[in-house]
C-alpha cells in the first residue's frame, strides 16, 4: 500500500502550526487529515504523533495494514533549516516508520513555491512562459543534490514562478524522471480545480486546512469530530 503525505508547517505566534494529510484509497483522492500547534522544540514529536493518529486510521480501516511506501513531501522549510531536518525530523520519521515495519520505503522532499527562479520558452526569439509539466534539473540545481524546478502550471499573465522540490532522503529505488511525472501527475489530484496546482494534491490540501480554519480556534469549544477527519470538510 502506498500513501501521499503532505506536512505543511507554519507559524503560529511563537508555536508552530502542524498540518497533515494522507492518501488513503489506491486512487489517492481521498485523504485524512490533522493538525496540531506545538513549540519549537517539540515539532519533531508533533510530526510524529500526527503521523501516528494518521497509522491508527489507516489500520482501523484496513484491519491492522499500514503503507508500506511514503511519498512525503514537506512546506514551511527555509534554506537555513535544511540542515537541522536531517539532525532531527528526518531520523525521527525514519524511526518511527521502521518501527511499524522494517520494510517500509520512503521518498522525502522539500517543496518550496516561493522563489526567484524564471525561465522561460523560445518561440522563434519571443520568450514566453514554459508549457505546464516543463522541469529544469540540471546547471542551476546544486551538483550532487537530488532536486529540479517545475512548472506545474502554464501561465498566461505574467511571468511564472515555479515550484522547486528537493529530495533529502530517499530508501525508495525510482528514477529522478519517474518521481518528476509522478510529481506532475499529483498536482492534477486537487479536488477544487480543474487543472493542475502548483503543489501535489497532498500538500494543496493541507494549505487549504490551513487557510480555511487557520483562523479558527481549536479549543473546546471547537473541535473537528474524528468521523470528519478523512472527509474534506475543509475545501
Amino acid at each position: 500500500m502506498t500513501t501521499f503525505v503532505g506536512l505543511l508547517i507554519e507559524k503560529s505566534g511563537k508555536n508552530k502550526k502542524v498540518i497533515i494529510t494522507c492518501s488513503y484509497d489506491r486512487e489517492f483522492c481521498k485523504y485524512y487529515s490533522n493538525e496540531a500547534v506545538c513549540k519549537i522544540e517539540e515539532l519533531s514529536d508533533c510530526i510524529i504523533n500526527l503521523l501516528s493518529s494518521a497509522m491508527r486510521f489507516f489500520a482501523d480501516k484496513y484491519n491492522g495494514r499500514t503503507p508500506g511506501r511514503f511519498f512525503i513531501y514537506r512546506s514551511g522549510v527555509s534554506d537555513a533549516e535544511k540542515k537541522n531536518l536531517f539532525k532531527e525530523e528526518i531520523n525521527s520519521i525514519e524511526r518511527y516508520l521502521l518501527s511499524i515495519n522494517p520494510n517500509t520505503q520512503y521518498i522525502y522532499t522539500v517543496v518550496n513555491k516561493k522563489n526567484d527562479i524564471k525561465f522561460f520558452e523560445n518561440e522563434q526569439g519571443n520568450l514566453k512562459n514554459p508549457s505546464d509539466g516543463t522541469v529544469l534539473d540540471r546547471d542551476i540545481i546544486t551538483y550532487g543534490c537530488y532536486e529540479f524546478y517545475m512548472q506545474n502550471q502554464f501561465v498566461n499573465q505574467g511571468c511564472a514562478t515555479p515550484t522547486h522540490y528537493h529530495v533529502l532522503r530517499s530508501t525508495i529505488a525510482i528514477p529522478m524522471e519517474q518521481y518528476q511525472l509522478l510529481t506532475f501527475h499529483m498536482s492534477y489530484y486537487y479536488w477544487n480545480w480543474p487543472g493542475p496546482t502548483r503543489l501535489p494534491a497532498c500538500l494543496k490540501f493541507a494549505e487549504t486546512y490551513s487557510k480555511n480554519l487557520g483562523n479558527v480556534n481549536l479549543s473546546d469549544k471547537f473541535m473537528i469530530k474524528n468521523k470528519l477527519r478523512s472527509k474534506p470538510f475543509y475545501v
